[in-house]
């Protein structure tokens, strides 16, 4: 796969574009989210979602045919935040700790910004919803991205044998902090700290090789 396929992914076509969303529309995610996080996706209605707004039912069948569609929009949205991130972080620092500590740090960033977006997210993808659509659809967007992510780190000169186990340990170590942020967030600690880690975890620990600096 090239640089450029690497930062975009085909499997993500079903996911709805969120782009340019209206102030009314991304207070519609925020809520919904706080609410399927605290309450569960299945126990939550249409009808507390506008209310938490403060808009009527037709203004959220506007922007998204029904609470499924406002799931996948805000589901949509975290990923579309962290290939952004990802993509920064490759085009910004030339070695592989430097992308890795970059990319962590803003996911850990994220995930203490919109931490009931990911709490829902992690809801869906551990399958406690009746969502099984969109769970099956991020098994593969699971798939696709450490497929990605060996890539990225191959174009940094891991040797191709290694690339998905890197990848894999990276994506398990950062798992590990993002609950964190959920479980414990007095004590997740900063997220340059906690980046950090990872990355000398994952460089020490598990490739056997000192992190080269810029």
């Amino acid at each position: 796969m090239h640089q450029a396929d690497a930062n975009t992914s085909t499997s993500d076509a079903r996911m709805p574009a969120v782009r340019g969303q209206s102030a009314t529309s991304r207070n519609m995610l925020e809520r919904a989210a706080e609410l399927f996080a605290k309450r569960g996706y299945d126990a939550v209605s249409v009808r507390e979602i506008v209310d938490a707004v403060g808009v009527s039912k037709p203004v959220l069948y506007y922007h998204w045919k029904n609470k499924e569609g406002v799931a996948r929009a805000i589901i949509a949205d975290f990923f579309e935040q962290a290939l952004a991130l990802r993509a920064a972080a490759f085009a910004e620092n030339p070695d592989l700790a430097g992308a890795l500590t970059h990319y962590a740090r803003g996911m850990l960033e994220l995930a203490q910004n919109r931490r009931a977006t990911l709490e829902f997210g992690l809801s869906v993808r551990f399958g406690r919803t009746s969502l099984r659509v969109i769970f099956d659809e991020m098994r593969e967007h699971d798939r696709c991205m450490v497929e990605q992510w060996g890539d990225l780190i191959l174009q940094r000169g891991v040797a191709k044998s290694e690339c998905e186990r890197v990848a894999r340990t990276f994506w398990s170590l950062l798992f590990s902090e993002l609950l964190a942020v959920l479980d414990c967030p007095e004590k997740s600690g900063s997220p340059e700290a906690r980046a950090a880690d990872v990355v000398n975890i994952l460089f020490h620990g598990v490739m056997n090789k000192p992190r080269k600096t810029r």
